[in-house]
């Protein structure tokens, strides 16, 4: 249940609904990530952040692959990139600047880490990645649902 994800004094929306349960949730995600980002801030010399659901979500099925449900595959993602960092990797900021609009799936995460960290390995495909110059997906090339839908296909675009 959502109400198992936050702690009772994050209750801000109190009126029982299921949308109400959600709201505090995610209200609760959102104060954890600022907490975090707060945190980094003053102790980490923080550089970047990513931060990206696994799932999205539909309030009456939940997130569970029984129905194949679009509105579960639409993630959010949002990512940080400090004044330091942009100012020490300008060409990758411009790019990732770029591809703010691009589509991607979540698998394709490892690559974008790897990118924004200058992590490269035997494993970094630069074609996943929203930092690099080839960066070859929209949303007509990507699939979801184990590959058996395409990610066009989701009626909120039409």
């Amino acid at each position: 249940s959502y109400t198992a994800r936050y702690p009772a004094e994050d209750v801000v929306f109190a009126d029982g609904t299921v949308e109400s349960e959600y709201a505090n949730s995610i209200l609760y995600v959102d104060k954890f990530l600022e907490n975090i980002y707060d945190f980094a801030i003053q102790n980490l010399n923080l550089q970047c952040m990513v931060y990206f659901s696994d799932h999205g979500e539909n309030l009456k099925t939940g997130h569970g692959p029984s129905d194949k449900d679009f509105a579960k595959v639409r993630i959010p993602v949002m990512i940080y990139t400090s004044p330091e960092y942009r100012k020490n990797n300008p060409e990758l900021y411009a790019i990732l600047h770029q591809h703010k609009d691009n589509f991607f799936t979540n698998d394709m995460m490892y690559n974008i880490i790897c990118g924004m960290l200058n992590a490269k390995s035997n494993f970094y495909d630069a074609k996943e990645d929203l930092s690099a110059t080839n960066f070859a997906y929209n949303r007509d090339d990507l699939y979801t649902f184990g590959k058996k839908s395409k990610v066009k296909d989701d009626p909120a675009l039409q």
